[in-house]
């Protein structure tokens, strides 16, 4: 259990390391992340968490000098659940594609046809005509000695999810998927 006001308590700190400045922040980039939930088909600690609490816990993770914490805030309580950096053996990404159903002959499946990016012209998808899903990212966190952590994030977040996993700190542990 960790502080309402969200700082980590003497006893994680000692473990898992301090919190990074202000600085250390903007010097290596890294900043923390929400909006991720478990990936259903794998068991662990955090999905079992996500199942108890009904999936109403608001999920941030960041990173300590020595590890990674998962800030779970529920309605009345806010949990931590930490991971040292030499517990990870692996990261790995998984993009799944996005989905688009377009009508032939509109805007969007012109554009479409002659090069552009479909994330480049979304916003004329947009209407009851066409259908423009986004795709996801999965990430997978390899422990030692646990079950993996399975995370999903919407893929609007992907820049922001490799930027977190391409810190200083996780450089050497990642793989990418797809």
């Amino acid at each position: 259990m960790i502080s309402s006001d969200g700082k980590v308590p003497r006893q994680m700190a000692d473990r898992y390391g301090r919190e990074l400045t202000f600085k250390e922040r903007f010097k290596y980039k890294i900043f923390g992340i929400g909006f991720f939930k478990p990936i259903e088909r794998r068991f662990n600690v955090l999905s079992e968490w996500f199942r108890i609490k009904h999936f109403s816990v608001r999920p941030h993770l960041d990173q300590l000098i020595k590890g990674l914490i998962f800030r779970l805030k529920g309605s009345k309580e806010m949990n931590a659940l930490a991971i040292q950096y030499t517990e990870i053996n692996k990261i790995s990404f998984n993009r799944i594609p996005d989905e688009i159903t377009p009508i032939s002959l509109s805007p969007f499946w012109i554009l479409i046809k002659l090069g552009f990016e479909p994330r480049k012209v979304r916003w004329l998808a947009f209407s009851w005509r066409y259908e423009f899903i986004f795709g996801a990212i999965e990430v997978t966190i390899e422990i030692d000695k646990q079950e993996p952590i399975g995370l999903i994030w919407d893929a609007r977040h992907e820049p922001a999810v490799k930027t977190f996993f391409s810190s200083k700190y996780l450089c050497g542990k990642q793989e990418t998927l797809a």
